[in-house]
């Protein structure tokens, strides 16, 4: 086993753990789901990119490489935030300064 793949293992772990004692059949469902999926993201052009940041920001996720980041699949939409914030806040103040030249 390749140590990314024992990282992951472990991760998932984590997870199965955390929700085993819940007495809710459907919180245990979703938590089981949760644990199978693992959303990975990779970045054409990681420059600007804090990947340390990220890291700590969004919990159980791992660098998988340089410009790749994989964060389990109930992370999803705070990664998705975190990313595309940024993002979307540079184009929209490049907007206003094009609209006001």
């Amino acid at each position: 086993m390749r140590p990314l793949e024992g990282t992951l293992l472990q991760k998932l772990r984590k997870i199965e753990a955390l929700h085993a004692g819940t007495s809710v059949d459907g919180e245990r469902e979703a938590a089981r789901r949760a644990a199978e999926r693992m959303v990975v993201i990779r970045f054409a052009n990681p420059r600007g990119i804090e990947f340390p940041s990220l890291l700590q920001m969004i919990g159980d996720s791992l660098l998988s490489r340089a410009n790749t980041i994989v964060v389990p699949g109930r992370r999803m939409e705070l990664a998705m935030q975190l990313i595309f914030t940024p993002f979307i806040s540079r184009r929209m103040e490049r907007r206003r300064r094009a609209l006001h030249e």
